[in-house]
């Protein structure tokens, strides 16, 4: 099962600032990051995100999942890829793959402008752990939980052979 967290910050350096910690749990076999990426959502609203080629160097699901994701949180389906789908019919295919309506509103509703987050992609994480770096970085988690099926899905729409 992989699970999609969201680490939200109140500022724009937050989420940048916690990659090395992320980096160092991996080391340490506390967390297995598949893929990750950054936002910042300046104060106009407008959206910055930086795909990281997974913070081990290579990348599951690449930036155009994460650019339609962040796009449907900030409904702007534009920033991963020009499609002809509405709003709507995108929010279904997240549904498709698990990726639920309410966790998008949540995730939406969260970073505010002025705001920034790092979205992690996880097939495992020792909690406690990560609940230590979050009270150090005064992020606010955020997460949803996969199946297996959805694990395939997700691969095939993407492109990827290993999630």
């Amino acid at each position: 099962m992989i699970s999609i967290l969201v680490f939200a910050f109140s500022n724009e350096s937050g989420a940048d600032r916690m990659i090395a910690d992320m980096q160092s749990m991996q080391e340490k076999h506390f967390i297995t990051i598949s893929d990750a990426a950054t936002v910042i959502r300046k104060p106009d609203g407008m959206i910055k995100i930086k795909h990281i080629n997974n913070l081990d160097g290579s990348s599951a699901l690449g930036g155009v999942f994460w650019g339609l994701l962040i796009g449907q949180v900030f409904f702007m389906p534009w920033l991963g890829l020009s499609i002809g789908a509405s709003r709507d019919s995108l929010a279904g295919k997240f549904a498709d793959y698990g990726i639920s309506n309410r966790f998008v509103k949540e995730v939406g509703t969260t970073i505010m402008p002025g705001h920034s987050a790092l979205f992690l992609m996880v097939t495992s994480v020792i909690e406690d752990r990560v609940i230590e770096v979050l009270s150090r970085h005064k992020a606010t988690l955020l997460r949803t939980n996969l199946s297996s099926e959805d694990e395939i899905i997700l691969r095939e729409a993407f492109g990827s052979t290993e999630v």
